[in-house]
């Protein structure tokens, strides 16, 4: 019987973010994904921001996570010649209670290294008038749709890719080992995103998928210098194309785009921007999103070899990274400790 190490199942941020660590540590592995199948990363629009703006704290971790995804993200520019990851500012849009609590943090030891500055009575070409504008920095983009295809003709081309939709069915377990099509397999490591909701092996993780759904437009008179985020979010993305987003759906779990998406996200938009635009596309995704928001990894509590590594939610691009490299340290040795509310075991009750 021919032997895989380690079966990754699914190619969104987080199989991808995992794959190249494996593949940096030296770790044979094969990931098993229906291309033809859209989940959340491949229609993503990639943003990431240190900020929460509703109560204007840092994003959770992003001290730690941050650096580690940008240095990740431009490794793979160098190794592939290919521009994945764009630095953009945002201006944020404020009222005048908002201003009043931006002026009072932004002077913060903790916030002072992602706000770069409060304005009141600036106007800015493209937008309507608004009391004042917060601004930050260390922001922007990943074209995840770029990398994640890039990373896809990488993986076929070394052989290690494996183009065909999962089957549980395939998955057998003897005498506590784990078999894929009868090949024996150190490991099967679950990066199915929102998909993870029929997964028979953590029915017990509390995934609260959500659906969004994102316009492409063309706007000419509007400036492609910032991110601009009100209600909703606008992101240049070059040739007078922004992409806007999005909406929140926790009932429809398909990549069906809606009427009702597009009219929700256009009327924000409007409320927003005072120049005309057409929209070019229409997008939707499911976000693989878990009740308390936090990643999930780490083994089966009794499976050995059945893992999960998932829930990367809204803010995959900076944690995907990050935690990719955890879940390796946790492949290499079972007994690494990682902080209990990322791990898989605190959705467990035996």
């Amino acid at each position: 019987m021919e032997k895989f190490p380690y079966i990754i199942v699914g190619q969104g941020i987080a199989g991808t973010t995992l794959a190249f660590e494996l593949e940096k540590a030296g770790l044979p592995f094969k990931i098993i994904t229906d291309n033809t199948r859209f989940g959340a990363s491949k229609v993503a629009a990639g943003i990431y921001n240190p900020l929460v703006f509703k109560r204007l704290v840092k994003s959770w971790m992003v001290d730690d996570v941050l650096p580690v995804a940008l240095d990740t993200y431009s490794s793979l520019e160098k190794h592939f010649n290919t521009k994945f990851i764009h630095s953009l500012n945002i201006l944020k849009p404020l009222s005048k209670q908002e201003h009043k609590l931006w002026e009072e943090k932004k002077e913060e030891d903790m916030l002072n290294n992602y706000i770069s500055g409060v304005e009141a009575g600036t106007h800015y070409a493209g937008l309507h008038s608004f009391y004042g504008f917060g601004k930050v920095t260390q922001s922007g983009y990943l074209d995840t749709s770029l990398m994640l295809q890039t990373a896809f003709g990488h993986f076929v081309e070394n052989k290690d890719l494996i183009q065909e939709r999962f089957k549980y069915e395939d998955v057998s377990i003897e005498e506590g080992r784990v078999f894929w099509k009868k090949s024996q397999v150190a490991a099967i490591i679950f990066c199915k995103g929102s998909y993870s909701i029929y997964n028979p092996y953590f029915s017990f993780v509390k995934f609260t998928p959500t659906k969004g759904e994102l316009l492409l437009i063309k706007a000419p008179e509007l400036p492609q210098t910032h991110i601009y985020p009100k209600k909703v979010y606008i992101l240049p993305v070059g040739k007078s194309r922004f992409k806007v987003g999005s909406t929140y759906d926790w009932d429809d779990f398909t990549n069906t785009p809606t009427v009702k998406g597009k009219e929700s996200i256009e009327e924000r938009l409007q409320d927003l921007i005072s120049v005309p635009y057409t929209v070019e596309k229409h997008w939707a995704g499911v976000r693989p999103t878990v009740h308390d928001r936090r990643p999930v990894l780490g083994f089966h509590p009794e499976i050995p070899g059945i893992a999960m590594f998932n829930g990367m939610g809204t803010k995959g691009v900076m944690l995907a990274p990050y935690f990719a490299k955890e879940m390796v340290k946790i492949i290499q040795n079972r007994n690494y400790k990682i902080p209990p509310e990322v791990a898989v075991s605190r959705f467990w009750k035996s």
